[in-house]
């Protein structure tokens, strides 16, 4: 029980920041430098299946382990480092990759 609630609350609490994010930021940080690469619609499965699977990884790697060790420092610590490898990827990513990035 405690992971479906750690789960869904990760879940509006991502989902809310991310949607604040690419609603204000990302389009200032995106668009200049991705122009015509980016979609004018988004293209919702993959970024449903995103949300999702991210969300699993981080109640998984980091949530669990901080309720088994009583620890909301464990939590916050490791969630960030999976949070900060993921973006990482997608950024450092695009940068090895892409000429306009």
């Amino acid at each position: 029980m405690r992971f479906v609630a750690g789960y869904v609350g990760f879940l509006l609490a991502f989902g809310l920041s991310d949607a604040s994010w690419l609603s204000t930021l990302a389009s200032r940080l995106y668009r200049p430098a991705l122009g015509d690469m980016l979609l004018d619609e988004i293209r919702y499965l993959p970024a449903v299946l995103f949300y999702f699977g991210f969300s699993l990884g981080v109640v998984h790697f980091a949530l669990m382990p901080a309720l088994r060790e009583g620890s909301g420092g464990s939590a916050l610590l490791n969630g960030a480092l999976v949070g900060l490898l993921a973006y990482a990827t997608y950024d450092l990513t695009n940068y090895a990759t892409l000429r306009a990035w």
